[in-house]
């Protein structure tokens, strides 16, 4: 029907005098008759719309103005969709609920909304729920049970219009195989087919939110643990768990069989022995007395490296590479050597107990990366790197001290053997009693080093390396010892002259071999 007639209808025909409804009135009744699926009324083509006709579909995508109402052109009314009858028994299957048989296509037009958001929806989030899919099974090392089901959901719901019944029924036979959309009608088994595969789809995504839990059981469950007492009972839920990652269609058919036979909750009840929760709490208490003891025994090493940069043999050396005998000095790189052997001993940057536990609820290693795997190697480390400290630090002081064993350096100190203080540093017969002397002084050192001093400030002393001396050969016979170690002697004597031409003339030139 022409809007002409319908207005003249309902306002009037051609009279001098108007009667009935305003022409507004009778567009606005036409458009609520639109929204509840009745009718649908054309447009003429000028107004610039980008669809010829407004529907219950199209009606809430116009911002209307009078230039609009204007254009209506003719009402239609609507008729039950084709095939809809066909496709109603599927259409229950997505919604989820029993549609009545009807010809009302007011009654039909709601339900033809709910399918287009719900297609609408799925078409958004399948492609993701797949990739997410196939991302959690690759990471935890199984296979998906439900992997056909959901590629054949991911095809439909990105191909299906679901504004063309006949469209969703071709899919429908395409994607799923069903047989409706050839011979018009829906066959029982087909219908009971979809239910399971949406089933299975809604199940896979109702399982997909709880990704990180069944994570972190994957790396709970692969974590090598050592056979011992104490992770008697944590291997023993291990292996059950593990079991149960191998086979997860039971827990993706049911959610609450996965939250109470695999997951668990916390803190865990006696039917959830072999949960994840389960696990993590017997772990927990395992690794947390292991994380501390270990720590404490890194402690004493790093505390032992310490007291050797805070020790009074350290500070005592400061002051006697005063002496000129004793250059040049080493005590900054000795102290530089240490602090670099400390930063090799392992440490936890956070090792609360809150930090631990809050950790282990994610994965069975704390940040710090300490595990039953690595901390005897940590250990062994650490005491390695403490004896390689004190090696060095031993090393360097003696080397120092040796010097006032040489003869030719005692010889100047008798010079001042009626000192106390030369006395007794003479009386020294090891590099050991030399250090104990003279790292004994206390605040007696400065004063004991100036009178060294004065009886070595003639000395020159200057380093050596072993490596900086090439012999003539590098390959040598017996009867070529001989040759080498007059080459090095006159490595020596050559070193020692280039003392000599840069110093005074009664200098004592002497030589720091390393």
């Amino acid at each position: 029907m022409s809007m002409g007639t319908l207005y003249k209808n309902f306002m009037g025909i051609s009279t001098p005098v108007s009667y009935g409804l305003t022409r507004r009135m009778v567009q606005l009744y036409l458009l609520c008759l639109v929204q509840t699926g009745k009718i649908r009324l054309g447009l003429n083509a000028k107004v610039g719309l980008p669809f010829s006709h407004i529907d219950y579909q199209t009606i809430k995508e116009i911002d209307f103005s009078a230039r609009i109402l204007e254009a209506l052109s003719e009402v239609q009314k609507m008729e039950q969709p084709k095939n809809w009858e066909v496709f109603r028994p599927f259409a229950e299957v997505f919604l989820g609920k029993t549609i009545a048989s009807t010809h009302d296509d007011s009654v039909i037009a709601p339900l033809r909304v709910e399918l287009r958001d719900l297609f609408g929806k799925e078409k958004a989030v399948v492609g993701r729920t797949v990739s997410n899919a196939s991302k959690l099974f690759g990471d935890i090392h199984t296979s998906n049970p439900y992997e056909r089901v959901l590629q054949q959901f991911e095809s439909f719901f990105k191909t299906a219009n679901a504004e063309d019944i006949d469209d969703v029924l071709y899919q429908l036979k395409e994607v799923f195989g069903y047989s409706a959309f050839d011979s018009g009608a829906a066959e029982e088994v087909d219908i009971h087919d979809l239910k399971q595969g949406m089933k299975h789809y809604r199940d896979v995504q109702q399982f997909l939110t709880y990704d990180t839990d069944l994570r972190t059981a994957y790396q709970y469950c692969t974590h090598s643990l050592p056979e011992s007492r104490d992770l008697g009972t944590t291997l023993e839920i291990q292996q059950a768990l593990a079991e149960k990652l191998r086979f997860l269609q039971p827990y993706i058919d049911s959610e609450v069989k996965l939250r109470t036979e695999l997951i668990g909750s916390a803190p865990h009840g006696a039917s959830e022995a072999h949960t994840l929760q389960a696990l993590i709490a017997d772990y927990k208490t395992v690794y947390t007395v292991l994380h501390n003891n270990v720590l404490s025994k890194l402690d004493d090493h790093r505390v032992a490296i310490q007291q050797l940069l805070s020790s009074t043999e350290l500070a005592a050396l400061k002051i006697l590479e005063n002496i000129s005998a004793l250059q040049p000095a080493v005590s900054g790189t000795i102290e530089s050597q240490l602090k670099k052997l400390l930063n090799e001993i392992f440490t936890c940057p956070t090792p609360s107990q809150n930090s631990i536990e809050s950790g282990l609820e994610r994965e069975p290693v704390h940040i710090c990366g300490l595990s039953f795997g690595n901390y005897n190697d940590l250990l062994q480390r650490a005491k390695q790197v403490e004896e390689e400290a004190r090696r060095l630090f031993k090393e360097a002081i003696e080397h120092k001290m040796e010097v006032f064993l040489n003869p030719a350096i005692q010889e100047r100190l008798r010079q001042g053997q009626d000192k106390p203080a030369i006395a007794a540093l003479l009386q020294c017969r090891t590099v050991g009693e030399l250090c104990t002397y003279l790292t004994g002084q206390g605040q007696e050192l400065p004063s004991i080093v100036e009178t060294i001093n004065h009886y070595l400030k003639r000395i020159v002393v200057k380093k050596v390396r072993i490596a900086d001396f090439k012999p003539p050969t590098t390959t040598i016979e017996r009867e070529q010892i001989v040759d080498v170690a007059i080459a090095f002697q006159a490595f020596l004597e050559e070193q020692l002259q280039s003392i000599t031409a840069d110093g005074a003339s009664d200098a004592l030139p002497m030589l720091q071999v390393e």
